[in-house]
């Protein structure tokens, strides 16, 4: 692997993946039209895309058609629960220098675990993401939460025939909006370079280029309007938290004890907070002491 004209590594291998731009809410045009018709993008121009206004149009948007007791229109279909966390500045578990910090019990997280909690209440779907995808290309929903991979996913998505546009994340201000986002992932024998602690600064540069591109592609490849191009620069430029890479055991706590409670409404906010952060620090504990030992590294 060349950058600036010197050999920084050898690459090996690759786990390829397209990188994300970041993670954002496709809409439904007809559906907000309806609800909106001075554009739900100007809701976000003028400062008022929030978590409190996301939930109102959701609600509207929700029908019984059939008034059989079954949604037939969703509101809202949020498959990954992490995404609103992390838009809400609800980062559970950092890394420093090799360990993990349980950071549950941190004012930003346990108001973005409230804010969760609201956004759940707005959907009445808690199925997989295929089944989101497939809701929405049919017209049954009026809000998608998904990242740039889904979009390469699943590309039923750009040719449905409902009409999709495209908005960032709300969150509590309706400003600074905060886009999780995942890079480049690759394998690599390092050269006997003097610098070679600048490798993985030249490592960001290249996962930052690919990025840039995968941006000016999806613009035509997805054939997004002047608005959603518009949007899409707000996603692509507040690349502020990457989507968590835990070790498995502290994403089956997270799973546990915070996204599968909020999702379901079967705890309030105080006892999912306190059963996560006593969960996390036995888990943390643990994996701290085998990093201090030369086990696994937390990434």
């Amino acid at each position: 692997m060349k950058w600036n004209g010197r050999q920084w590594a050898v690459q090996l291998s690759s786990i390829y993946e397209i990188p994300d731009f970041g993670s954002f809410i496709l809409y439904n045009k007809s559906l907000l039209e309806a609800l909106e018709p001075n554009g739900i993008t100007n809701i976000v121009r003028n400062g008022g895309w929030t978590n409190v206004k996301y939930s109102e149009l959701a609600a509207l948007a929700s029908k019984d058609v059939n008034r059989d007791g079954l949604t037939d229109i969703y509101g809202a279909l949020i498959p990954d629960k992490v995404i609103p966390l992390l838009a809400n500045q609800g980062l559970l578990v950092a890394e420093q220098n090799g360990f993990y910090q349980n950071l549950v019990r941190s004012a930003d997280a346990i108001k973005a675990i409230r804010v969760l909690s609201e956004l759940c209440r707005t959907q009445e779907f808690d199925g997989a993401e295929n089944e989101a995808v497939s809701l929405f290309c049919e017209g049954k929903a009026a809000f998608l939460w998904a990242s740039s991979t889904v979009l390469s996913e699943y590309p039923e998505l750009m040719n449905t025939s409902v009409g999709f546009g495209m908005l960032p994340l709300p969150n509590l201000s309706g400003n600074g909006f905060i886009s999780p986002v995942c890079s480049y992932n690759g394998y690599g024998f390092m050269t006997a370079n003097p610098q070679l602690d600048k490798s993985v600064t030249v490592f960001n540069i290249i996962a930052q280029k690919f990025n840039e591109d995968l941006i000016t592609s999806c613009k035509s490849r997805f054939k997004l309007d002047r608005n959603s191009q518009e949007m899409l620069s707000l996603i692509s430029q507040n690349k502020v938290f990457n989507l968590a890479a835990y070790d498995g055991t502290v994403t089956a706590v997270i799973n546990q004890y915070v996204l599968n409670p909020v999702s379901q409404g079967t705890a309030d906010t105080e006892e999912i907070i306190n059963n996560a952060a006593s969960a996390l620090d036995i888990v943390i504990i643990q994996r701290n002491g085998d990093n201090n030992a030369g086990g696994i590294s937390a990434r």
